[in-house]
């Protein structure tokens, strides 16, 4: 086995490595000697198990030779590919933005580029005063934050509280940032861009929202006809993707004039096993083939809904609705219409007002993540359900 620590405790890496994993869910490693340079020990966040666009504020922690504990964020992006993608400059390069003093200078050629730079000082300057940290900017080719304390003559406790400190306005700082980019930042890139492709046209602002939810789901989508007034919907497709196991949270999008709607699939089918099943459930024909739908306590659903808006400060509703479809009839053959009534399925919808259109994908991204959660809590208490009452 290799030898990890230098001088450190092991056992109090661990706990360095345990408490950053249970601050922000995800899973960290502790570097080996040969990696560790100028420090005794360093935990890194490990990124090939991290889910897309999870928070990388504290993504490499590590105590050097005098004692100082140091936390740093991931980085935030290449400025040289942002400077010639959006504008043409191909000389911003290296750490030309690092010296403050350069910034008004490139203001006209790169304003973007700026506008966020000054908005990402002032997020950590914010969370320094809030958490009494000390968040600088690194605004280097790779611009990203970094703040440290002196541990010297700390005990482990003190190190571990004081590393839970650093790390929470890490994560916050990176989390605010990513408000500002997708509320602000990409429009600003998208209007002050001299690129003549930089601002979208109807048809890839739809691929982005596509995009962006089948990231979030696994799921596929394609677009299908919607109500009079509808600028368009969007329909998740059990035929491509992961099918009947991507997550259904966030399964129709309707664009209106006004506001914008996403809804879940229907919640009884939230464990079926296979299209047909799903398509029976859909029919309610259940009874006659053998098949259950998944019935959750109405109470069950209303708490996990309240839950969910609470923690991604979105409304969601239990949306009621009924499905209507063709049945040929058993005796002669003729079609018949259909009305199932009484479906449940979650939803959320917001006010456009005057949003740009990266400002929409940032909002829409918010509420199809709340979605998501919510119909996976839905389905793993389903499932609980289901085996207790087996």
């Amino acid at each position: 086995m290799n030898e990890i620590m230098n001088e450190a405790p092991e056992d109090f890496v661990k706990r360095v490595k345990e408490l950053l994993e249970a601050i922000t869910e995800n899973t960290y490693k502790i570097m080996e000697k040969q990696y560790l340079r100028k420090s005794i020990w360093s935990v890194k966040l490990d990124e090939k198990k991290m889910r897309i666009g999870e928070n990388k504020g504290a993504c490499w922690i590590q105590e050097d030779k005098d004692g100082v504990i140091h936390v740093y964020s991931d980085n935030l992006y290449d400025v040289g590919d942002v400077a010639g993608d959006k504008y043409g400059v191909g000389s911003l390069h290296n750490d030309t933005l690092l010296d403050k003093r350069n910034w008004e200078k490139y203001r006209e050629k790169v304003p973007g580029i700026i506008a966020e730079l000054e908005a990402v000082e002032r997020i950590a300057n914010e969370m320094n005063s809030k958490y009494g940290t000390g968040i600088k900017l690194f605004a280097g080719h790779h611009p990203y934050f970094e703040t440290s304390f002196d541990a010297k003559d700390m005990s482990d406790e003190e190190k571990l509280r004081e590393i839970e400190k650093h790390a929470r306005a890490m994560l916050e700082t990176w989390k605010l940032w990513r408000e500002w980019r997708g509320k602000f930042g990409l429009d600003i890139y998208a209007e002050t861009s001299k690129m003549p492709d930089a601002k979208l046209t109807e048809s890839e602002y739809v691929d982005k929202v596509k995009s962006r939810l089948s990231l979030i789901t696994n799921a596929a989508y394609s677009e299908t006809r919607g109500d009079p007034g509808d600028l368009f919907n969007i329909i998740g497709d059990l035929r491509g993707g992961k099918g009947l196991a991507s997550n259904r949270g966030a399964w129709y999008f309707k664009e209106m004039m006004n506001k914008i709607f996403i809804a879940s699939d229907n919640l009884e089918t939230i464990n079926a096993r296979s299209l047909a099943e799903y398509n029976l459930i859909e029919r309610g024909e259940t009874d006659d083939m053998g098949f259950k739908v998944t019935v959750v306590s109405p109470d069950l659903i209303k708490k996990i809904a309240e839950q969910v808006s609470k923690e991604f400060d979105v409304k969601i509703e239990i949306m009621e609705y009924k499905t209507t479809f063709f049945k040929r009839g058993a005796r002669d053959g003729r079609s018949v219409i259909k009305v199932v009534k009484g479906r449940s399925a979650f939803g959320t919808s917001f006010l456009k007002g005057d949003m740009k259109p990266y400002r929409k994908l940032y909002e829409i991204e918010r509420h199809a993540k709340a979605l998501a959660e919510a119909w996976r809590r839905m389905k793993e208490l389903a499932k609980e359900e289901e085996d207790t009452k087996a």
